[in-house]
């Protein structure tokens, strides 16, 4: 599944999307530890994202638009970025 079709289901532009994750790491960032926890306890784990993408989303397509950050956690508010922008609208990302 590409990453503009899982932008497309978002109903989100790129640039809202990397405007959206900045700012949940921004916040996810200011909490402490115990906090962290909690919040990151109450995403979507990346196979629970992945269906509701439908099913030719991949779990490492919700990975690589979810960023590292998330990934290793094991979860997803689908679409978290981690520091660096992700490719423009009609990238791709690859089905493993």
């Amino acid at each position: 599944m590409t990453r503009n079709e899982m932008l497309q289901k978002m109903n989100l532009s790129h640039e809202d999307h990397v405007d959206l994750m900045n700012k949940f790491e921004d916040f996810h960032a200011s909490l402490n530890p115990n906090q962290q926890k909690v919040v990151t306890s109450s995403l979507l784990t990346l196979e629970q994202a992945r269906t509701t993408f439908g099913p030719n989303a991949t779990v490492q397509n919700v990975a690589d638009l979810a960023g590292p950050t998330f990934t290793a956690a094991n979860a997803s508010c689908n679409g978290a970025v981690g520091g660096q922008n992700p490719p423009p609208p009609g990238g791709t990302i690859e089905n493993v």
